[in-house]
C-alpha cells in the first residue's frame, strides 16, 4: 500500500516501509493518514496491525468494523477489505504484511502441528499482544541482530495465535531443558561476536526455536538475546579498562558501530562506555 502526497492545509501524511526475511517475508508499513483512504483490495498473507491514533473504519467479511488506538487489527489471507479514518483528523498505524509461512512456522513451534491459523475477529481489543506487536514493529526497523529478531518474530506471532486464534500450544516435556539450556548458554559464550541466528541457537541446544526462548528466560531470567548483549556489554568493560578504544571494542565484539555499542552499554551499565573509560582511566 502507498499513502498519498501532502496536500496544502492538512497534517502531514507519512509512510516508512521495510522489509524482514528472516522466517519468511514480512512487510513493516508505519503509516500517518489525514485524508487518504483505501480502495477494496485484499492480501496474499496476513494483516495485523496496531492503532496509534484515531480511528480507522472498514469493511470485512459482511461487517462494518470500527477500529481505535491500542487495537489490533487482524486481517486474514485473500479476504476484501477497504480502510478509511473516521471524521477529518485520519489515523495512525503500525501493521505488518505476513507471508502465511512465518505464522505456519510459528504455530508449528507451539502446536506441533504444520497449521496456518485463523483469526476470527478483525478487531481486538488486547493490550498485551498491541504491546508486543509494536515492539517486534521497531525491533525490526532498528535491530541489526539475527538472534533478537528472529526471536521477536517467533515470540510475538506464537503469543498471538495463541490469545488470539483456536490453535492452542502443546505441553512442552522439561525433561531436556536443563542440559539444553546449558548448550545454549555455551553457544552464547562462544560465539558472542557473532551474529547467529536463533535457528543456529536452537539448533545446537535441541529445541524448538519457540521451546527455546521460552525456557531460556525461565531458568536464566533473560531472553537470549538479552544475555548475549550482558556478555558483550561485560567483555566490553574488559577491553574499556585495558584501554581499548571504543570503536575497536564495538568491532571486536559484533556491534554494529559505536552508536550501537554506546546504547547497549548505556541500556546494561547505565552509563556510557566514554564515561565508564574515563572513570577507570588512571589519574595523573
Amino acid at each position: 500500500m502507498q499513502g498519498t502526497k501532502n496536500q496544502p492545509g492538512i497534517r502531514k501524511e507519512e509512510t516508512k516501509v521495510w522489509h524482514s526475511n528472516e522466517l519468511g517475508q514480512i512487510e513493516c508499513l508505519r503509516a500517518n493518514y489525514v485524508t487518504h483512504s483505501f480502495a477494496r483490495h485484499t492480501h496474499d498473507g496476513f494483516a495485523i496491525g496496531v492503532i496509534e491514533r484515531g480511528i480507522e473504519l472498514f469493511n470485512y467479511r459482511g461487517k462494518k468494523n470500527r477500529a481505535g488506538n491500542g487495537q489490533v487489527i487482524l486481517i486474514n489471507p485473500g479476504e476484501v477489505h477497504d480502510g478509511q479514518g473516521e471524521g477529518t483528523d485520519g489515523w495512525a498505524f503500525s501493521i505488518f504484511y505476513v507471508d502465511p509461512k512465518v505464522l505456519k512456522r510459528a504455530a508449528m513451534e507451539i502446536t506441533g502441528k504444520a497449521s496456518i491459523p485463523f483469526f476470527k475477529e478483525a478487531v481486538v481489543d488486547d493490550r498485551i499482544s498491541s504491546g508486543k506487536l509494536l515492539g517486534l514493529h521497531r525491533t525490526l526497523e532498528n535491530s541489526s541482530s539475527l538472534l533478537e529478531r528472529e526471536s521477536s518474530i517467533l515470540a510475538t506471532f506464537a503469543e498471538l495465535i495463541s490469545r488470539q486464534s483456536s490453535l492452542r500450544p502443546m505441553s512442552a516435556s522439561t525433561d531436556r531443558e536443563p542440559r539444553a539450556i546449558l548448550r545454549a548458554k555455551t553457544y552464547i559464550e562462544e560465539n558472542y561476536t557473532e551474529n547467529f541466528s536463533l535457528t543456529e541457537l536452537a539448533s545446537f541446544a535441541h529445541l524448538s526455536r519457540f521451546h527455546l526462548i521460552r525456557v531460556f528466560k525461565k531458568h536464566i531470567g533473560l531472553s537470549p538475546h538479552a544475555y548475549l548483549e550482558q556478555i558483550r556489554i561485560n567483555r566490553a568493560k574488559d577491553l574499556l579498562k585495558s584501554g581499548s578504544p571504543i570503536a575497536d571494542a564495538a568491532y571486536e565484539l559484533g556491534f554494529v558501530d559505536q552508536s550501537h555499542l554506546t546504547k547497549t552499554f548505556k541500556k546494561f551499565a547505565g552509563t556510557t562506555p566514554g564515561q565508564y573509560e574515563k572513570d577507570f582511566r588512571p589519574s595523573s
